[in-house]
């Protein structure tokens, strides 16, 4: 797995995260892309929920995932205006970072497939009890949105 120097001390773990996404995002041979895209995503979801559920979404995630996190963390707000949908929360993770993700279609759905791949890949290293935490930070169509899609690959 290609990576910028300052990921190599959590390289071998964060290798087993991302590469699973990577090939969900059909981007196997851009792994650093993907890289990107999942530190954008869980920095942005830290950002815009209120810091309660940021911390109870932080603690739980495989500490690779928290080192992605940690560096770029910022408390805005600690207590941001409610996401109120998928599309909402999605819009957010898409305006957050617009040279990750474009602000079209196109980008709505790179931050769907995103949100739905990355969860999917912590799902396989946490218990249920703590991917359910994680999930609860989410609007109610976005958690109903994850588990599902957990489920379905969970099942093939």
């Amino acid at each position: 797995m290609n990576a910028p120097p300052r990921y190599q001390p959590h390289l071998i773990y964060l290798s087993e995260l991302i590469v699973p996404i990577a090939k969900e995002l059909g981007y196997s041979e851009n792994t650093e892309q993907v890289l990107t895209l999942v530190e954008s995503l869980l920095g942005t979801i830290c950002r815009i929920v209120p810091f309660s559920k940021a911390v109870q979404f932080f603690t739980p995630l495989p500490i690779p995932l928290q080192a992605l996190i940690v560096e770029r963390w910022k408390v805005d707000h600690y207590f941001p205006p409610l996401l109120h949908s998928l599309p909402d929360l999605l819009n957010k993770i898409m305006h957050a970072d617009e040279q990750a993700f474009s602000t079209d279609k196109t980008g709505t759905e790179l931050a769907k497939k995103t949100l739905l791949a990355t969860m999917q890949a912590v799902s396989n290293h946490v218990s249920p009890e703590k991917m359910k935490e994680i999930i609860d930070v989410f609007p109610t169509d976005a958690q109903e949105r994850i588990t599902v899609y957990i489920q379905m690959k969970q099942h093939h």
